[in-house]
């Protein structure tokens, strides 16, 4: 069970995960939320724009806590994979144990399709330099999708979200079964476009 915090400053995050630490595996800063209350309190993709902090609030918990510490962002540039980079390297720089990078940056909408060439680019680039585990997020709606992008970038995982509530199947275990939601040829489209 991880613990996901949304949090602006290294102090207050701190006094979070001492109340809920004993009780969960790991601990997650949210640096990817795009709300207007999430932002407007210095929190969620407000971090993307201000390394310093968001390095200093890993920074924090790892030397307080005994738990593996993670943060889930968004792409910081929608076609260029270097600005990510250079933010997750500074997290892992700081003791992140982890990094969940979700395909969308900030302003996109979620009916908006997750930018999967820059995503692939930056994962790729990540598992060739970096020793952390890089998790994925966007748009992964079947399991042929989550076997592609695993195969494309090297990825160590995939964190759900609308997929699981349009798609529980994903979570059956044993053989793949003909997968609903998306139609057959759609992985192939997005191919095209990786």
């Amino acid at each position: 069970l991880i613990y996901q915090v949304g949090t602006g400053e290294s102090n207050l995050a701190l006094q979070a995960a001492t109340k809920v630490i004993n009780d969960v595996n790991g601990m997650d800063v949210n640096m990817g939320c795009p709300k207007k209350f999430s932002v407007s309190g210095g929190m969620g993709s407000a971090l993307l724009s201000d390394t310093k902090r968001a390095c200093d609030i890993i920074s924090t918990l790892r030397r307080n806590l005994s738990k593996p510490v993670s943060a889930k962002i968004r792409l910081l540039d929608p076609e260029d994979p270097r600005p990510t980079l250079d933010f997750v390297r500074a997290l892992i720089k700081s003791g992140a144990n982890a990094i969940t990078i979700h395909g969308r940056v900030v302003g996109d909408e979620s009916h908006t399709n997750a930018r999967w060439p820059t995503l692939v680019e930056v994962v790729k680039q990540l598992k060739q330099t970096e020793g952390v585990p890089i998790i994925v997020n966007g748009d992964l709606y079947t399991r042929a999708d989550i076997r592609e992008m695993k195969r494309r970038t090297g990825c160590d995982g995939v964190m759900l979200a609308r997929p699981a509530l349009y798609n529980i199947s994903l979570f059956q275990k044993g053989e793949d079964k003909k997968e609903s939601g998306k139609p057959d040829d759609e992985w192939e489209c997005k191919k095209d476009e990786i």
